[in-house]
């Protein structure tokens, strides 16, 4: 599990912006309703493999950039792969509370 307090600062603002941002938040639906889909199937689902899921990818990319474009700094890798991570977590675990599997 991935503690948001523990995440570099801006690995925590680019979480921010998805989770605030209305075109991010639509992504992030849309994964989430995918990762359902798996569990419905009895499909095991870990956060490496939805690490590597390109609309993830993509989603954390887009945040980057807005990261940049608004707070004018760009997020190095491993800020990227922090923040990538613990939306795959936070993925996960919605979905599994939308499905009532916790």
């Amino acid at each position: 599990m991935v503690v948001f307090e523990k995440l570099c600062l801006n690995a925590q603002r680019m979480v921010l912006y998805v989770n605030n941002t209305r075109e991010f938040y639509d992504i992030k639906c849309k994964i989430t309703k995918v990762i359902e889909e798996y569990l419905k199937a009895n499909k095991f689902v870990s956060v490496v493999r939805l690490m590597d899921n390109e609309d993830l990818k993509d989603l954390v990319f887009k945040a980057a950039k807005y990261h940049f474009k608004y707070d004018g700094e760009m997020p190095t890798q491993k800020e990227r792969r922090q923040a990538c991570a613990y939306l795959a977590c936070t993925i996960i675990n919605t979905a599994k509370d939308n499905l009532n599997l916790n």
